[in-house]
């Protein structure tokens, strides 16, 4: 019985000890400067930098890389990816231990010696453990925040013009009386838009960027004219709402951005942007009718009809303005898809053919499409 109780002691210490030993973190202690990546990959840009002897929690074992866990000076506890030839691995259960056996008659020399040698040992560092043994965890969490310095967007998409309807109106003099002619431009129906851009980010959530736009409208112009009478005084003919054929629109925009990233992890990002746009404006426009007139001598009808007309195009350049946002999916940590919604406007000046005046005209509207994003 003498022997069985201490054994029993053993044994139960022995069984108490494993796992407290387990619960300690396993630590990698930084033998050169390690760049920290958020994915086990070298060419990534690293989310930080740690300086040796920098302790790092072990979570997972990645074949060449070690995922880690880390004090951000800025977001707090992260995790990211190590490379092991950058450290090494501590285990508590493998600390180096005082393996001496006691002496009940040690002299005060061999205590000294002992004494020497334990601080000896102590000091020597840990054993690397075995990466073999490090478990198995899941990966890195979806809400892990991701690092950039730029991103380039290409999209395609629709437009909705923000013009009103417009009309312009030559008035002169025919046979000493007033004759007119006007032009009327519908609201620009729905029409084609692309756009590309990029910028830099200065931290994880500002940038500045540039994004060139192109919009493309076409519609029927309505065509009237007041003409008077060949042979009566104060008698004329009106042709009004008479429809030529289709002519083309186009606008231009280079909107500068402020980039604010909303919500950014490894498969999605979202942001919203603004600033100011400079807008340039082409247009295909109407400077003159061409019309005929039947008037016979003893009636006072008058008959006239819009026969043709002659256009030319007119263009003109200001400022405005445009706020969006835009929500991107990316299948790797550089590629993805996104979509996006933008409002911009504007109002330019413009040397308006028929009425031989220059013309205040609106510009922009509502876009919205998608394309391919990038982000390195």
């Amino acid at each position: 019985m003498k022997y069985i109780t201490p054994t029993l002691f053993a044994i139960g210490a022995l069984f108490i000890s494993v796992p407290i030993a387990t619960a300690q973190d396993i630590r990698a202690i930084v033998l050169e400067n390690a760049p920290i990546h958020l994915y086990p990959d070298a060419k990534t840009t690293p989310l930080r930098t740690a300086a040796v002897n920098t302790s790092l929690v072990v979570i997972e074992d990645a074949g060449e890389w070690l995922r880690v866990e880390f004090e951000d000076p800025v977001f707090g506890s992260r995790q990211g990816y190590v490379q092991k030839i950058r450290v090494r691995v501590n285990r508590p259960e493998l600390k180096p231990m005082d393996l001496s056996v006691p002496s009940t008659v040690a002299s005060a020399n061999d205590a000294s010696k002992q004494r020497v040698s334990q601080g000896s040992r102590s000091s020597q560092p840990s054993l690397p453990a075995r990466i073999q043994d490090v478990p198995k965890l899941p990966p890195v969490s979806a809400g892990a925040r991701v690092t950039e310095k730029g991103w380039l967007d290409v999209s395609f998409g629709v437009a909705a013009s923000g013009a009103d309807t417009t009309t312009f109106t030559y008035v002169g003099i025919k046979s000493s009386e007033p004759y007119a002619m006007a032009a009327s431009y519908p609201k620009p129906s729905r029409g084609a838009e692309f756009d590309f851009g990029g910028g830099y980010m200065f931290n994880p959530v500002v940038g500045l960027g540039i994004n060139f736009t192109g919009t493309a409208h076409e519609d029927a112009v309505g065509l009237g004219a007041t003409i008077p009478h060949p042979y009566y005084f104060n008698a004329a003919a009106t042709a009004a709402n008479v429809t030529a054929q289709t002519l083309s629109r186009t606008e231009g925009g280079a909107n500068i951005q402020v980039m604010v990233v909303a919500a950014n992890r490894p498969s999605v990002r979202f942001r919203v942007f603004g600033g100011p746009t400079f807008f340039r404006y082409q247009a295909d426009m109407i400077r003159n009718l061409e019309y005929a007139q039947v008037a016979p001598i003893f009636s006072r009808a008058n008959v006239i009809e819009i026969t043709g007309f002659d256009a030319v195009k007119t263009e003109g350049t200001g400022w405005g303005f445009h706020a969006g946002a835009d929500v991107s999916f990316f299948f790797s940590h550089v590629v993805g898809v996104g979509g996006f919604a933008r409002y911009s406007r504007g109002t330019l000046a413009i040397d308006e053919p028929m009425s031989e005046s220059q013309q205040d005209v609106t510009v922009g509207g509502f876009q919205t499409g998608g394309g391919l994003r990038l982000r390195f």
